[in-house]
């Protein structure tokens, strides 16, 4: 998921509803973009896409008019160090 946003927490530089997920384990690695301003990637792990569409559409920044591009991938290969349930 790439999405851009206009405000976020200083602690960690992503929205509340992103460390929930985080926490969660839903989201597996999260941050911004070095070259672009106010956006970023949330690499995520759930059931199916329809999940994702409703994680995203409870987010704040896209009630209030955030753009997300959301891209499901066939991961082909993962390294040893990358622990997958």
């Amino acid at each position: 998921m790439n999405l851009t946003i206009t405000q976020v927490s200083e602690k960690y530089n992503i929205t509340p509803d992103t460390l929930r997920y985080f926490e969660l384990g839903k989201f597996k690695i999260v941050g911004p973009f070095k070259d672009i301003e106010n956006s970023g990637v949330i690499l995520a792990q759930v059931e199916n896409r329809e999940e994702m569409e409703k994680i995203i559409s409870e987010d704040v920044f896209y009630l209030n008019g955030a753009d997300y591009e959301l891209h499901e991938f066939d991961p082909k290969l993962i390294a040893k160090d990358i622990k997958l349930p």
